[in-house]
């Protein structure tokens, strides 16, 4: 027996917050591998989120380019942090978007991650490499 539970509603990530799409349109996202499995509906976005989210990240970029390495660092060490910790969470979602197999899902994750970290490893001092365990000198 199948139980399904009630789908999410995913929003667009737009200068700090999530917002619907100004079409205020959704569209189903099917999971491949079982067309009956609803995995949740995603926003139908327009070119005017799509604009809205350009300038957004524009201005965004400007202030991360006056931040120091160290803080950029931090900013890199957190999101694979969240990464590590809803890893099954996450492999479990791109599985049933996207037709990943779990273990393809959880190399990738993982591998996301290990990226956050190792750019950090390469750009930045050794003040902020060695406030984190994994790149801290042993």
């Amino acid at each position: 027996m199948t139980v399904r539970t009630k789908q999410q509603t995913y929003l667009n990530y737009i200068n700090g917050q999530w917002v619907p799409s100004a079409s205020g349109k959704t569209e189903a996202s099917l999971n491949p591998a079982d067309i009956d499995d609803i995995v949740g509906y995603v926003q139908e976005s327009s070119a005017e989120d799509v604009n809205a989210a350009v300038e957004a990240a524009r201005r965004a970029q400007a202030a991360w380019r006056k931040l120091s390495g160290p803080k950029r660092g931090e900013y890199l060490f957190r999101a694979a942090d969240v990464l590590e910790k809803r890893l099954d969470e996450i492999a479990e979602t791109m599985t049933r978007e996207m037709g990943k197999t779990l273990p393809e899902a959880k190399g990738r994750c993982s591998g996301e991650s290990i990226f956050c970290a190792t750019t950090l490893e390469r750009g930045c001092d050794r003040s902020v490499r060695s406030f984190h365990p994994r790149t801290a000198k042993r």
